[in-house]
């Protein structure tokens, strides 16, 4: 059942197996004006801000550093309309 899937795909499935979570989100995030600082200093000082019960499973980010993809997981989609 497995074979053939990506690293990427196979962690997906491990969390999903044992946490029990069904739902993952991806966020897409283009950075104002193509500048990551902002951002990374409002994480640095503050943390993800993110409510009670949204989950970060995986980020990465662009190798120009304009975009950044996260993967969050919760039980609730509220949560994640309230952080974004």
């Amino acid at each position: 059942m497995l074979a053939g899937l990506s690293a990427f795909a196979y962690s997906f499935f491990l969390t999903r197996l044992l946490t029990g979570v069904h739902m993952h989100y991806m966020i897409i995030e283009r950075f104002r004006d193509g500048n990551p600082l902002p951002v990374y200093r409002r994480f640095r000082e503050q943390g993800r801000l993110a409510p009670e019960g949204l989950r970060d499973v995986t980020s990465w980010v662009t190798e120009d550093l304009g975009c950044c993809f996260q993967v969050m997981e919760c039980e609730d989609p509220q949560l994640l309309t309230q952080w974004t």
